[in-house]
């Protein structure tokens, strides 16, 4: 149970820093692999619509 807390919290702070990264430079979720991409938006889609 722990250890899935601090996968929860862990993965709450990567995804809080992502937007940050990416827009560093004016853009937004540019990818060199698209289906990396698209894994990481379906990523957060889902875990927005958990966490609201």
């Amino acid at each position: 149970v722990l250890r899935d807390f601090f996968d929860f919290v862990l993965a709450g702070f990567i995804l809080e820093s992502i937007p940050v990264l990416l827009s560093i430079d004016g853009y937004f979720f540019e990818f060199e692999e698209g289906e990396e991409a698209k894994n990481l938006l379906v990523m957060l889609e889902s875990n927005e619509m958990f966490s609201s």
